[in-house]
């Protein structure tokens, strides 16, 4: 992907019907029909990029075109992933961007835990801002539990959910 245009890499990506399941931050399996929001949000939960893809989508797959779409949009020094981005392509791209990575550990099978750094720490207690946003989306605006048929449908219903996410986020900034 770092060497494909921002439109190879989402024609690339996946987006029929499918299956997706993930665990929930209690352990949990879950499993879902449907599709998957990638959303990418700044430190005041104002969206700035989402893709939409299958539902069995890697988040790593979705990466790269994310931040290229964040990158073209806005300038800043870091980019903030949960564990499920952990891949040394995604480091190198954000770094090659000019952008600080800062994505959790994941502790490898039979390894230890490398823990970030205490400045990549502190800076990581930002990353409840993107969870508070994806929940809102979800919970409060429509984002899931609707019966629409189609990935242009789901699409354009989850763009005006995350239109009004920002318009109320930028609200609640200004004022």
């Amino acid at each position: 992907q770092p060497h494909m245009s921002l439109e190879e890499m989402l024609a690339d990506l996946p987006k029929q019907c499918d299956y997706g399941t993930k665990k929930n931050s209690k352990g949990v399996k879950e499993t879902w029909r449907g599709y998957k929001l990638h959303l990418d949000v700044d430190d005041h939960g104002i969206p700035l990029s989402y893709i939409l893809t299958s539902a069995s989508t890697h988040d790593t797959q979705a990466a790269i075109p994310l931040e290229t779409m964040t990158t073209q949009r806005v300038c800043s020094l870091y980019s903030l992933m949960d564990a499920g981005y952990v891949s040394s392509d995604i480091s190198n791209f954000v770094e090659a961007c000019g952008k600080v990575p800062v994505i959790a550990p994941k502790k490898p099978k039979g390894g230890e835990l490398i823990p970030l750094d205490p400045a990549k720490t502190e800076r990581f207690k930002n990353r409840t801002v993107v969870e508070r946003a994806n929940a809102r989306v979800k919970d409060d605006l429509a984002g899931s539990g609707f019966r629409f048929r189609g990935f242009l449908k789901v699409g354009t219903h989850l763009g005006i959910s995350i239109l009004v996410l920002a318009a109320e986020q930028i609200a609640r900034y200004l004022l």
